[in-house]
């Protein structure tokens, strides 16, 4: 039988004498050792693992009288238990802090989020700067639809007007030249390109109305700016619209005449009368409906305040609730980690202690001494069978000595096995 527990665990060292066979300077020639022995036993396979056998029993004794590597041992043990307490420590502490902190903090602001959603619901003047009015926001919403109506008709009147209609001495005047009811009909006649620049022509006045409104929601004096040049561009749109119309008139105006049309400049156009009433009929209308735009909304939002703040403290009362849900989640984790830490330190302080060797250290005594064995084996002509059955043997012996084991860290480490 081989002494079990060499290569995985070290009790306490009991000296044993190393051999008695030895070198210069007190080192074992385990080649001559080898030699000797087969030749006091004739070469025999029992003298063989019973000289085996006591290798393995001198390498024990020096492995059990290694103080280096047990010391060695011992302070990595050390180091791991260090390691994990310090990883438990840091995780207890984390619960603690997601127990007894974090979480009651964040259920104590949703507990007074709760209570502000109850009071705007008791007392909704709470929420709103001033009352609103439901009977101003209708007259509103409807003075808008008509604006809007009548914007979608001048506009889109205007344009066909301005780019495309050619006209006729009976429509000279500006509400003929400016409101034509069969614009869409004679523009749909002239083609696609013409329907669709008349139809979105008045969205662009609209769009630039939307747009004030917008920025007059921003802060800052930058918002004057844009408000400003969006105005100073609706003008100017509205402009070149007129101009194109009045040209247009004052040269059937001298055609009819029967007189040369004179050139038609900005400053004959500033004196035309028809000119301003365009300007008049579609710029002004669009600022009124820019004002009574942002005057509707401004009321729908009064009237929609209470539920826009409701909503606000509802989305954020969600959203602690997720993140107390992720904590509670993360301090559940810590504490399973921690009870799985807490139960490998026990289970490693009471494990006995490991010591790892190098293998290689038994494996080339063991060659050394084979090399002798065969050397007398082959001196005095023993067939080759001998000599592999001897190889053999030695090579079955190893692979019993060094059967490997899990560690419980993933790695093997040899141990010992019957070897009878």
């Amino acid at each position: 039988m081989l002494k079990k527990g060499l290569f995985k665990t070290v009790e306490p060292a009991r000296p044993m004498p190393l051999p008695s066979t030895q070198g210069p300077a007190n080192a074992v020639d385990y080649e001559a050792l080898g030699c000797l022995r087969a030749s006091n036993m004739l070469g025999s396979k029992p003298a063989l693992l019973v000289c085996l056998r006591r290798l393995y029993e001198e390498f024990a004794t020096e492995v059990d009288a290694d103080d280096t590597a047990r010391k060695q041992a011992e302070a990595e043990r050390a180091s791991r238990l260090a390691e994990m307490r310090g990883k438990m420590e840091k995780h207890e502490a984390t619960v603690q802090r997601l127990r007894e902190a974090k979480v009651p903090d964040l259920r104590e602001r949703v507990e007074r989020l709760r209570d502000e959603v109850r009071a705007i619901r008791e007392n909704p003047a709470s929420v709103r700067d001033d009352s609103p009015s439901k009977d101003s926001f209708g007259i509103g919403a409807l003075i808008l639809a008509c604006l809007t109506v009548y914007l979608l008709v001048f506009y889109s009147s205007a344009s066909y007007s301005a780019f495309f209609r050619a006209f006729e001495p009976n429509e000279i005047g500006v509400a003929n030249a400016i409101f034509d009811p069969q614009a869409f009909g004679k523009a749909f006649g002239d083609g696609v390109a013409e329907v669709v620049l008349i139809t979105m022509m008045p969205f662009v006045f609209l769009g630039l109305g939307f747009l004030i409104h917008k920025f007059q929601e921003q802060g800052g004096f930058v918002k004057f700016l844009k408000v400003g040049a969006l105005i100073a561009v609706t003008f100017v749109f509205d402009a070149i619209l007129a101009y194109e119309i009045t040209h247009k008139l004052a040269d059937l105006q001298a055609t009819m005449a029967f007189q040369t049309p004179e050139p038609y400049g900005l400053a004959d156009a500033a004196r035309n009368v028809q000119f301003w009433l365009i300007i008049f009929a579609g710029f002004v209308v669009y600022l009124i409906w820019g004002f009574v735009f942002d005057f509707t909304m401004e009321e729908n939002g009064k009237l929609d305040s209470v539920r826009l703040a409701i909503s606000a403290k509802q989305d954020e009362i969600r959203h602690l609730e997720e993140r107390i849900k992720a904590d509670e989640e993360r301090a559940d984790t810590l504490e399973l980690a921690v009870a799985n830490l807490r139960t490998e330190i026990n289970t490693l302080e009471a494990s006995p202690l490991v010591v790892k060797y190098n293998p290689k250290a038994f494996k080339d005594r063991v060659g050394q001494f084979m090399e002798g064995w065969v050397h007398y084996l082959k001196a005095n002509k023993r067939p080759d069978s001998a000599v592999d059955e001897a190889v053999a043997l030695r090579d079955e012996f190893l692979a019993r000595v060094f059967a490997p084991v899990n560690s419980g860290d993933g790695a093997a480490v040899p141990t010992l096995s019957n070897t009878e």
